[in-house]
C-alpha cells in the first residue's frame, strides 16, 4: 500500500480574549469538516485556561501553547496593553518555531488584532489570511482609516478635527456607505486620555498596514449584513484584500456543549438570577481584558440601531438609560425588535445568506487546496 496522505493544515492565531478565541474555535471546526486538520496557537496563559475543558469540546482541534515570556510565563498580562506588548515583543521567535515544525501547512489565518504573526507567517513563506471575528461594518471603519486622514477628517493621530465642541461631531462618509449614520464620536479608539486614544490608533495603524499583504479576510459576520449579497466588499482605493463573509461561524459548532471559557466561571449569581422574573435582566459585557467597571464608571450603554433591533442612547443620564431599557424590555419597540431579531436569525442560519457564507468559505478552502 503506498504512504497515507498527509491532510492540509491550517494554523490558526487568535488575539487572546474571549470575544475573538470562541469564533477561532469555531472556524477550526468549519475547516476541519472539510478535511484540514485546524491547529490553534494561543498564549501560555491561555492554553493554560481552556485547555482544561476545551478537548472535551473541540477533540479534533490542536491546540499549541505558545510561550509568551522567557521562563515559565506565570506573569501573566493585566490589560490589554501588557498583551499587545507580550504579542509583539516575545512570541514572533516563538511562532516561527511552531511553523517551521510542521509539514503540509497550507495557509495561517491570523486574527487582525494578533497581526504580528502576519510578518511572521511571510518569512516562513506560508499563505496567510486574516481573521475578522466581528460585524463588517466595524471592519470598514478601520479599513478606512486611511480615507479619513487624508479627508482631514481626523489626524494622524486619529484624533478629529473641528470636534472641540462636544455637542457637534462630523458625519463619517466611508468608502462604503454603512446602513446607520455614524460620527466621529463613534471612531473606536476614543477611549480614555488622548494618550491612550493616540495608542490604540496606532495600534489599528499598524494593522492596517499588515493587512494590505493579504489576499483574503474571513469576516464572521453574514452576506447581507448591509443588505447586499451579490458580492464581496473589497476596498480598492487603498489596496485592501478581499473580505469574504462566512458566519455566523455559530453554526458550524455541532457540540452541545458550551464553549470554554479563559475565565473561572463564577456562580455566585444564579442564585439571585433564578429569582428574578422572566426576561427582567439586562446583561452587559465590556470584554475579557476589561476590569471590573463600576456604575459611576460606565459611560454609555447603547443598542445599536442597525437593523431595527435596538435603541440608541445618545445621552448617559438615568431618567434616559430607564426609559430605553423600559421600551425594549415591556414597549411596543422591544416586541417590534423581537420579533425582527427572531427573522433576522431566521435569515442568517437558513436563507440565502448562509448558503454564500457557506460558499464563501467552500471559495477560500478550494483555494488553499490549489495553492
Amino acid at each position: 500500500m503506498g504512504a497515507e496522505a498527509i491532510k492540509p493544515r491550517v494554523v490558526l492565531v487568535p488575539f487572546p480574549a474571549q470575544g475573538h478565541l470562541t469564533p477561532m474555535l469555531h472556524l477550526a471546526h468549519a475547516i476541519e469538516s472539510r478535511g484540514f486538520i485546524p491547529t490553534i496557537v494561543i498564549p501560555d496563559f491561555i492554553h493554560r485556561r481552556i485547555t482544561k475543558h476545551a478537548n472535551l469540546f473541540y477533540s479534533s482541534v490542536e491546540f499549541i501553547s505558545l510561550p509568551s515570556k522567557e521562563g515559565d510565563g506565570d506573569n501573566e498580562p493585566k490589560d490589554f496593553a501588557t498583551v499587545v506588548s507580550v504579542m509583539e515583543n516575545y512570541m514572533p521567535d516563538r511562532l516561527e518555531k511552531i511553523l517551521k515544525c510542521y509539514r503540509a501547512v497550507t495557509c495561517v489565518v491570523v486574527d487582525l488584532l494578533a497581526s504580528w504573526a502576519i510578518p511572521v507567517a511571510t518569512r516562513c513563506s506560508l499563505p496567510v489570511a486574516g481573521f475578522w471575528p466581528a460585524m463588517m461594518a466595524t471592519y470598514r471603519i478601520i479599513s478606512d482609516i486611511p480615507t479619513l486622514m487624508q479627508k482631514r477628517i481626523i489626524s494622524e493621530s486619529g484624533i478629529p478635527f473641528g470636534d472641540e465642541d462636544t455637542e457637534s461631531f462630523t458625519e463619517l462618509k466611508l468608502h462604503s456607505q454603512l446602513p446607520v449614520k455614524l460620527t466621529t464620536k463613534d471612531l473606536p479608539w476614543l477611549v480614555g486620555d488622548s494618550a491612550s486614544c493616540k495608542s490604540r490608533f496606532h495600534f489599528w495603524l499598524k494593522i492596517i498596514d499588515r493587512a494590505r499583504t493579504l489576499k483574503f479576510i474571513l469576516n464572521n459576520s453574514f452576506p447581507g449584513e448591509e443588505g447586499n449579497t451579490d458580492k464581496h466588499f473589497q476596498n480598492d482605493t487603498i489596496n485592501f484584500p478581499q473580505v469574504l463573509q462566512v458566519g455566523p461561524l455559530l453554526k458550524y459548532n455541532n457540540s452541545k456543549y458550551t464553549n470554554p471559557t479563559m475565565w473561572e466561571i463564577d456562580s455566585t449569581c444564579i442564585k439571585w438570577l433564578d429569582s428574578q422574573p422572566e426576561k427582567s435582566v439586562i446583561y452587559v459585557s465590556f470584554g475579557s481584558w476589561v476590569g471590573p467597571i463600576g456604575s459611576d464608571r460606565i459611560k454609555e450603554l447603547a443598542l445599536v440601531k442597525v437593523w431595527g433591533i435596538g435603541i440608541k442612547l445618545d445621552y448617559i443620564e438615568q431618567n434616559v438609560v430607564q426609559d430605553c431599557i423600559e421600551k425594549a424590555m415591556d414597549g411596543k419597540e422591544g416586541q417590534e425588535m423581537l420579533k425582527k431579531v427572531v427573522q433576522l436569525r431566521r435569515n442568517v442560519m437558513e436563507g440565502i445568506g448562509s448558503e454564500k457564507a457557506r460558499s464563501n468559505l467552500r471559495t477560500f478552502l478550494d483555494y488553499l487546496r490549489k495553492a
